[in-house]
């Protein structure tokens, strides 16, 4: 069995979306040999973080009443951000849904840069960063030995 250790940064309507199916279909993950194990979810307010893996039914649960997941009392906290993951590096993928902005890319483009040159493989659906950099986005990838997967873009 390979866990799978997930960031996933942007908690809109995709983010959400999500978090549900990789509950729902997280029998079939392991039944296939992969334990997906979501360690941070982080939105533009905050964020959570929990070392041994988010509990996503409660997770799912707490963000039908309320909007700021800062607030989920299992690691919620509004100083959980990108940076604190950067800071930490313990995940193997982050997968990025943070709002297109196709003026600049950002903040998406600089989430994406940053956790492939830190070696963390990165998927994303966002349309700018691919947009305005993928073959950047593609040779970083390249050079740190790490994928970039691109899904609804």
């Amino acid at each position: 069995m390979i866990s799978v250790r997930i960031a996933i940064i942007g908690y809109g309507g995709v983010g959400r979306a999500l978090v549900r199916l990789i509950n729902d279909k997280r029998n079939v993950l392991i039944h296939e040999g992969i334990n997906p194990v979501v360690n941070y979810v982080i939105a533009s307010k905050g964020g959570i973080y929990d070392h041994e893996g988010i509990n996503l039914e409660r997770l799912i649960g707490f963000s039908s009443n309320h909007g700021d997941i800062s607030k989920y009392p299992e690691g919620g906290s509004r100083n959980i951000s990108f940076a604190t993951l950067m800071e930490n590096k313990d995940v193997d993928v982050v997968i990025e849904m943070t709002p297109t902005n196709l003026e600049t890319g950002e903040p998406g483009l600089n989430y994406i840069t940053k956790s492939l040159e830190s070696g963390l493989h990165v998927i994303t659906a966002n349309k700018a960063p691919i947009l305005f950099s993928y073959k950047k986005l593609y040779e970083i990838a390249v050079q740190h030995n790490v994928q970039l997967g691109i899904g609804c873009t």
